[in-house]
């Protein structure tokens, strides 16, 4: 379980990455974090939940995750290195593949993405459409991701972004995720709550993640 754990945290990672300020006033954040996750379709279902508290320092690129439930580890991810300690004991070192391409151990404290930072990773945008409650964007994906997406689509609130949707080749929605209960935290609005599905050929994978006690430097 631990392992499928790692993964999911990474991913929740790159879920917060476009997390804003203006300029580049602050280069830490910490938060205590509830991870939940669910996942169906296997031969196993299972569910995880872990508690802990949430480290990043942009000027390092190290992000730390102290565990507290169900058991106590820690997790430091720093450059591309991924090493897991229990107590005083280093117990894991592996390197995370595609690690410059996780924008948020670069950018999470020093650009406002309300476009989920697709615009950076080669997407044009094709479609707009402005109501007076939302707007939503339709993106075209850069020839690297269309072998396997056909579009995604982002909702922004007040500047806020509120959802992205990704649909693969077939048309079918791979991934649905939805920011909310921003709070302004030292002029930084941040969403607390972080939901998203994950739909896979024959399994489905639930996460929502809860920031509390948020802190910026």
């Amino acid at each position: 379980m631990g392992h499928k754990i790692k993964k999911s945290l990474i991913i929740f990672c790159l879920i917060v990455g476009y997390f804003s300020t203006y300029g580049q006033r602050f280069s830490q954040f910490s938060s205590e974090f509830t991870l939940m996750e669910k996942r169906t379709g296997l031969e196993k279902p299972y569910s995880a939940l872990l508690k802990g508290t949430f480290f990043m320092n942009k000027d390092e690129k190290r992000i730390e995750f102290n565990i507290h439930f169900p058991d106590r580890q820690k997790w430091i991810i720093k450059d591309s290195i991924f090493e897991k300690f229990i107590g005083d004991s280093l117990i894991t070192s592996t390197k995370i593949k595609n690690f410059d391409d996780m924008s948020i151990f670069t950018d999470l404290l020093e650009v406002q993405k309300i476009d989920y930072g697709l615009s950076e990773l080669g997407f044009t945008l094709k479609n707009t459409d402005v109501t007076e409650s939302a707007s939503f964007f339709e993106w075209s994906p850069p020839e690297v991701f269309a072998k396997f997406l056909k579009n995604a689509y982002t909702k922004t609130e007040n500047n806020l972004l509120k959802a992205v949707r990704l649909i693969d080749v077939d048309g079918k929605e791979i991934n649905a995720t939805f920011f909310d209960n921003y709070e302004n935290i030292r002029g930084m609005p941040i969403p607390t709550l972080i939901t998203a599905k994950y739909t896979g050929n024959e399994q489905k994978l639930f996460k929502s993640l809860q920031f509390d006690k948020i802190s910026l430097q």
